[in-house]
């Protein structure tokens, strides 16, 4: 599953931006909060940009899925 470029992006994001994001923290944007919980953050806001510029082509289908995404959480909250 890796070999596919957004799966590969995405697992590498997630350590990545989460360290870049102690990075800013530390140099750039000092915060009185949770270590983890700043970097958590920065990682979050740094996967949504890059992702909006690299696969920018796949956000129409991801809005057309949003509401199924929506049901589908809503229908298995309903049964359990």
């Amino acid at each position: 599953m890796l070999k596919a470029p957004y799966f590969a992006d995405n697992a590498l994001g997630e350590v990545l931006f989460h360290e870049i994001g102690h990075h800013i923290h530390t140099t750039q944007a000092p915060e009185f909060k949770e270590c983890e919980d700043v970097a958590e953050k920065w990682r979050k806001r740094l996967t949504r940009i890059y992702f909006r510029k690299r696969y920018w082509y796949l956000l129409p289908i991801a809005y057309m899925l949003y509401p199924l995404s929506w049901l589908i959480k809503r229908v298995s909250r309903f049964h359990e």
